[in-house]
């Protein structure tokens, strides 16, 4: 809710406030949509921050939770009872879009293959569109922040 309204209103508190509860829900359930909700948030923040410092951490944040999120996706595939599972449109849609944010193009693809070969309906395939555009343009900032370092 608070993201959303941070999208409509561009008011800071509100992005605050949904990296507080996406945080606190990342911390709890260790589940991928409030993580990748989580390191959405920080990328928008950090892109905000006058402060390099703060800009700094929240870009860090972001990178370790999709981190932390391919790893516990990778385990979830690796374990042969994940066939069974309901989400495993969404498994394959995180973990294409943490890897396109954290530059990982050619196994992003593969996991988008993956997502469209589970005939996704079309909101579900718009909101994986949505994701992997912010997550293009984040993997493609952090390439420009590395040569310019």
């Amino acid at each position: 809710m608070y993201k959303r309204l941070w999208l409509a209103t561009n008011q800071p508190g509100q992005l605050d406030m949904a990296i507080r509860h996406y945080r606190r829900g990342f911390e709890v359930r260790g589940d991928y949509y409030n993580g990748e909700n989580l390191a959405t948030c920080y990328d928008m923040r950090g892109a905000l921050q006058s402060d390099p410092d703060e800009a700094l951490f929240d870009r860090m944040s972001a990178r370790k939770t999709r981190e932390n999120i391919v790893a516990n996706l990778e385990r979830i595939l690796g374990d042969p009872a994940s066939a069974e599972r309901s989400d495993m449109k969404w498994i394959h849609a995180t973990l294409a879009n943490c890897l396109f944010a954290l530059g990982d193009s050619d196994t992003a693809s593969h996991h988008e293959e993956l997502f469209r070969a589970l005939d996704p309906a079309l909101w579900e395939i718009a909101t994986f569109e949505q994701g992997r555009e912010y997550a293009l343009a984040t993997g493609a900032a952090q390439k420009e922040r590395r040569r310019d370092e």
